[in-house]
C-alpha cells in the first residue's frame, strides 16, 4: 500500500512555489517561529516531508537528527516527561518546521504553544510501517 499524506494545500502556505511551478531552494533566514508541526511517525515519509518543507522555505527543519547534532537529549527528555512545565518556544527557538521523533510525540503540547502552525499528519500502512522499522531503525541496535 502507498504511504498516504494528509496535508495542508500547499497553494495556501506562504512563500510556497508550488502555484507557479518553481522548484528553486529559497533563501535561507531564521524563521520568527514553528509554522509546520509534523506528526508522524519516523518511516512514514519524515525525511520526505522535512525536505520538501525546506525547499518551500519553512527551514531549518527540526528532527531526531538535528536533537543529536545540538546534543538536545536531556532537554527534550525532560520536556516530554513534565510536558505542561516545558518550554516548547525555547527547545524549536530557530526552527521553522518539525518532523519525526521527538517532537512528533509532543505534536499537541506544540500546537498549543504555537496555535497558528499547521498541522501534517504522515501515514503509512501498520504492516508496511513494522517492516521498516524493523529493516531500519531496530537493526542499528
Amino acid at each position: 500500500m502507498a504511504q498516504k499524506i494528509h496535508a495542508a494545500r500547499f497553494d495556501a502556505l506562504p512563500n510556497s512555489s508550488a502555484r507557479s511551478g518553481r522548484h528553486r531552494a529559497r533563501p535561507r533566514k531564521r524563521p520568527a517561529e514553528l509554522q509546520v508541526i509534523g506528526a508522524g511517525c519516523g518511516r512514514t515519509g519524515t525525511t520526505s516531508l522535512s525536505m520538501a518543507l525546506e525547499r518551500l522555505g519553512f527551514g531549518p527543519c527540526h528532527s531526531m537528527a538535528a536533537v543529536a547534532k545540538m546534543v538536545r537529549e536531556r532537554p527534550w527528555a525532560r520536556a516530554l516527561e513534565e510536558p505542561e512545565r516545558a518550554d516548547w518556544r525555547g527547545l524549536l527557538s530557530g526552527f521553522g518546521c518539525s518532523v519525526d521523533f521527538p517532537a512528533s510525540v509532543a505534536y499537541q503540547w506544540l500546537l498549543a504553544s504555537f496555535p497558528d502552525a499547521k498541522v501534517i499528519l504522515t501515514m503509512r500502512d501498520p504492516h508496511d510501517w513494522a517492516r521498516s522499522v524493523a529493516t531500519t531503525i531496530r537493526s542499528e541496535n
